[in-house]
């Protein structure tokens, strides 16, 4: 199997590291055990656990908001009001973002935990840019 992915992951050209590839399958298919075994003892993890434990990320990402007018295009974050690891509730706010005209209060679509914050204080946010994860 490292074989194939060692393969496949060739066409992805020299940007990729073919052996985090196949250290990332391995743990993958070792937590994927896991939870096997967990299942067969009865055990029903959280939906979040078990995507986690799959290797997939429920990671869902916040982009940053229209400023109300067209010809606004960005603005700059001011300050973040979280932080990596944070857990957060719908309607919690999370980031302040400024442009020369108005001042951008950027909330939590849903709840959830901050996973990275792409964008960091003083840097440009155009509309549609992923904020954070």
């Amino acid at each position: 199997a490292a074989g194939a992915l060692r393969a496949a992951a060739a066409g992805f050209g020299a940007a990729l590291d073919t052996s985090l590839v196949v250290r990332r399958a391995g743990r993958c298919l070792r937590q994927s055990r896991q939870v096997g075994s967990l299942h067969r003892l009865g055990a029903k993890p959280a939906p979040l656990a078990l995507a986690r434990a799959r290797g997939f990320s429920a990671a869902v990402p916040l982009k940053t908001p229209g400023f109300g007018a067209e010809s606004i295009t960005e603005g700059t974050i001011m300050e973040w009001k979280v932080k990596v690891g944070d857990h957060v509730k719908k309607g919690d706010l999370l980031v302040v973002i400024e442009t020369d005209k108005v001042s951008v209060e950027v909330n939590a679509d849903q709840d959830g935990e901050i996973a990275e914050i792409v964008l960091n204080a003083d840097d440009t946010a155009e509309v549609g840019a992923t904020l954070c994860t």
